[in-house]
Formats: structure tokens, sequence, C-alpha cells
């Protein structure tokens, strides 16, 4: 198995209804249905809807099964929450399948080398994975952050077209890395002083000795720095962006120099 591969627990492609159990039940019993609802006071109509799936368990119907069928009520309303949780993500799966495709193939593959995210044979359940990186429950979701994300960030770009899935991929590593560093708040005249000490590494040539320089005094102003090396087709060279109201994040694309625990594989 591959090392990024994760076992996944089963999930089938059908949902069984707590009706089917109840069916089952009355089978054992020897109850016809007519005489569970009289025992009930639950009209024969929604007992039958019960049966069908087509009506739901609800925590008073369960309460009256406990006590007409000696099966505890709680045993009852775990059926039908799991039934509609497990009919829920059915649909999810159903309208995930419609965005497969929508993360390249190369993306996903460099993501989970980078150990982001990991790997899975199911294509939905991949998908589902991406998601969870970018901290969205939809693709849907994903254009309005991404939108807002785009607008408020400055770019320092190449000239060919990227993607933008794998651009905010590349953003949403820097944000993740950046989680993980404590700076203090932004002070704009102490930055200023920054900068100037910052200009004095440029002579530096060996990123041993300046990386974790730069990033030293960028957060004693509130700066975050993050290098992290480019995904396929992000073409960008860096980006600075608001990540909190009082912190800063300065994100360069370039070889993967590993200093102060921020930056990438």
């Amino acid at each position: 198995m591959n090392a990024f591969m994760r076992p996944t627990t089963y999930q089938p492609d059908y949902a069984v209804s707590p009706g089917e159990t109840l069916a089952e039940v009355l089978d054992e019993r020897g109850m016809s249905q007519a005489e569970l609802a009289r025992r009930t006071g639950i009209s024969t109509k929604h007992i039958n809807l019960i049966l069908k799936g087509s009506a739901p368990i609800s925590p008073e119907t369960a309460l009256k099964l406990e006590r007409v069928l000696n099966v505890p009520a709680r045993v009852w309303n775990a059926l039908e929450a799991n039934y509609r949780g497990h009919l829920s993500r059915l649909e999810e799966s159903r309208q995930l399948r419609q965005d497969i495709g929508w993360a390249s193939t190369a993306l996903v593959k460099e993501l989970v080398r980078r150990g982001c995210i990991s790997q899975f044979a199911d294509r939905v359940e991949q998908l589902r994975e991406v998601l969870r990186f970018f901290g969205v429950a939809s693709v849907t979701a994903w254009n309005t952050i991404w939108d807002q994300s785009a607008a408020t960030a400055a770019y320092r770009k190449a000239k060919l077209e990227g993607d933008p899935v794998a651009l905010a991929a590349w953003m949403r590593i820097g944000e993740l890395r950046a989680a993980d560093v404590t700076a203090e708040p932004f002070d704009r005249e102490k930055f200023r002083q920054v900068l100037k000490e910052v200009r004095r590494l440029t002579r530096e040539t060996d990123p041993e000795v300046w990386c974790p320089r730069l990033a030293q005094l960028c957060l004693s102003a509130g700066v975050v720095v993050v290098i992290e090396p480019e995904l396929p087709k992000a073409r960008v060279n860096g980006i600075a962006r608001w990540i909190t109201p009082t912190t800063a994040l300065i994100q360069l694309s370039a070889p993967s120099w590993n200093y102060m625990g921020v930056s990438s594989a």
C-alpha cells in the first residue's frame, strides 16, 4: 500500500431504513401493522410509511415503540439518525461526483507528496479530502472563499495564466504553516526598521544563514514569512496578505529551505 494511502471506513452506496428493522421485529412477534397501530395510537397509514422509510421515527414514536415492543427508544433513535445521516452522505456523494476533476490530478499528487492531504483510491473521497484541506464544505463554498482571498492579496505572479485552484492551494499551505507560528502584533514603524536590516541580509548567499534571521526579524514586527516551493501551475513568485487583523503573511515560492519550522517539504 502507498505510504500516503490510509484505510477508509466502508461506506455502502445504499441506506437501510429503521422501518426494515421494525418490520423484522413485527414479523418475529407475529404482530400486524394494524395491531401495532392500535397499541401505539399511531395511524396504520403512518406505521406503513415508517415501514417503507418514507416517514421518520420521531423521539415520541420511539418511546411508544419501546413500550409496545420492549426495544429501547435509544435504539430506534440511533437507527433513525444513522439512516438520515447516511441518506445525506449519499446525496452529498452524488453532488460531489459532479465536481470530480475540479482539482487536477497533478495538484492532488503534489499535495499528497508534501503531506498536506492523504491519498484515497475513491475519487469522491479524494475530493472530500481536498475540500477538508481548504476548510470548506463544497466547491461552491470554495469559490466564495477564493474570490474573497484573491481580492485582498497582493501578488507577484508570472505572466502566464495559472491554475486558480493550484494558486489557492499554495496560499492555503502558507496560512496553515503560519498558523503554527506566534508573531507579535503588527507594528508598521517597527517593520520599516526591520526592512533596513533585511536589505543587509541580501549580501548573504547561504539560506541557512539569512532565512532564520529573516523570519525572526519579521516576526518581531508582526509579519510571518513562509517559503513554500511553487505548486504545479500556480505560477506565483510571492504574495502578501493579512491572515488575522494583527498578523501579516509574506509567502515566497523558492527552493525548500528549512528554517524555524516555517517551510515545506
